[in-house]
């Protein structure tokens, strides 16, 4: 779907996010959302529902409501991410709100550095991903082996180590809708323990300082940032 921002960008974009809890928080993050942007909008069949949330949804114009299985973080973004059929997707996490001009702003970047195929939001540990799905799925897409966390950092070393530049905005105008949890059944602690468990045996590395030595350098000569 054809997307112009205020300032005459366009981009071929669409919007995914997947429920966890407290529908009033996700509701919330949505109204960011322009309701001329495509939505898809997972929530896993085994984590407590809410009936009132697909009516809500369905509202929005060109909003898509899927069930599944419950499947972890990265299989739910793979999920969403085969949903699309525009060349860009807004993957964003169920407690994150865009304030002010920052949906427009980003994307005029991003429209102009066409040669960044991922960018992120950075602020904390909040997740927001722009990225060009044909390129997401040439670098073979989230690893879903993990659960909740490491899989992003997982598939950005991954593309720095190919030699490809990632962007990231650097912002204060995303914003942490306190109260949301991504437990998914498990205590938080053991979901991050079980991902920086992959993310070790994955990579190989035996100390903190091991994957820092391997690390930081890629961070600091494939990544390209822009306050926004």
């Amino acid at each position: 779907m054809l997307y112009k921002t205020k300032s005459g960008t366009e981009i071929d974009l669409e919007a995914a996010t997947v429920y966890v809890n407290r529908p009033d928080l996700i509701l919330k993050m949505l109204s960011s959302v322009p309701d001329s942007i495509p939505l898809h909008f997972v929530q896993e069949i085994n984590i407590t529902k809410c009936p009132d949330l697909r009516e809500e949804i369905t509202k929005r114009p060109n909003a898509f409501f899927y069930e599944k299985e419950q499947g972890g973080c990265a299989t739910d973004w793979n999920f969403c991410t085969k949903q699309c059929k525009s060349k860009y997707l807004m993957l964003l996490s169920s407690d994150v709100y865009f304030m002010d001009d920052l949906w427009d702003q980003s994307i005029s970047v991003a429209m102009q550095n066409k040669e960044i195929k991922i960018w992120s939001y950075k602020k904390k540990n909040m997740k927001a991903w722009l990225y060009d799905v044909e390129f997401f799925w040439q670098n073979d897409g989230f690893d879903e082996r993990f659960w909740i966390g490491g899989e992003d950092e997982d598939f950005m070393w991954r593309m720095m180590k190919k030699g490809h530049t990632f962007g990231q905005f650097r912002t204060h105008k995303l914003d942490h809708l306190e109260g949301g949890k991504h437990t998914r059944g498990i205590p938080r602690p053991m979901n991050h323990i079980k991902s920086a468990d992959i993310l070790v045996r994955k990579w190989g590395w035996e100390t903190k300082d091991q994957m820092n030595q391997e690390i930081k350098p890629l961070e600091g000569q494939y990544t390209a940032s822009f306050w926004c």
